[in-house]
């Protein structure tokens, strides 16, 4: 779904989520970034007036400043999500999260859209997401993570991937976990060759290993 853009020899280039036709005008379009944790600090240290100190961060920078135009909408939601700390963060933790990535991006671009505003006027809603995402059915997950990690562990044959689905929705649903739910879509995704879900899941990390590093992700919850 993400526009493809003309070639450029830098190698970062953000895509949009996706496109869609503005509610006013069917002949215009808005291009949504949702910017990760690593790119709002980049964007923070120009704000700062640090200057990059890396050629991936100035092609970075400078790619989000071609950017910089209307029809083109920045948010940082997906580096909120993030948070800048190791464990669940509390309502006043999220909130500042909230106040210091809005005003990053509000600061750094002049010309395209932001939901900078939208997010500081609704933080007290979103503030309330961090409990709303702690998952009660956390054994589960393990569990099905468990059963499933060793069935795509390594690349499976296109002849057997059927087979394989089947099992992971399976497993899914006799654990009350829908099976569009990520940790399932994720898995899914590794099956059907994606490297990026596979870099997620790690299916390697099996049996022990991987109940031990999930039940210390619960730990901090």
């Amino acid at each position: 779904m993400a526009r493809k853009e003309t070639e450029t020899k830098r190698d970062f280039r953000p895509e949009p989520l996706f496109s869609l036709h503005h509610s006013f005008s069917i002949n215009k379009r808005i291009n949504l970034y949702l910017l990760d944790r690593n790119i709002v600090s980049v964007i923070k240290g120009v704000n700062a007036g640090h200057l990059p100190d890396r050629e991936d961060k100035v092609a970075i920078i400078e790619e989000l400043r071609s950017l910089d135009r209307a029809p083109n909408f920045f948010s940082p939601m997906t580096s909120i999500t993030e948070g800048n700390m190791r464990g669940a963060m509390t309502k006043a933790q999220f909130r500042a999260v909230i106040d210091d990535e809005a005003a990053a991006l509000k600061n750094f671009f002049h010309r395209a859209n932001t939901d900078s505003d939208f997010l500081v006027e609704s933080s007290e809603v979103l503030c309330s997401l961090p409990n709303g995402l702690h998952e009660h059915l956390f054994d589960d997950y393990v569990a099905f993570l468990e059963t499933v990690s060793p069935e795509i562990h390594q690349p499976i044959a296109a002849r057997r991937r059927k087979e394989i689905r089947d099992k992971i929705i399976h497993e899914a649903v006799e654990r009350k976990i829908v099976p569009t739910h990520p940790v399932a879509i994720c898995c899914l995704s590794v099956l059907y060759g994606s490297d990026v879900s596979r870099g997620v899941l790690k299916p390697k990390c099996l049996s022990g290993r991987l109940a031990s590093h999930l039940n210390r992700l619960r730990e901090r919850a």
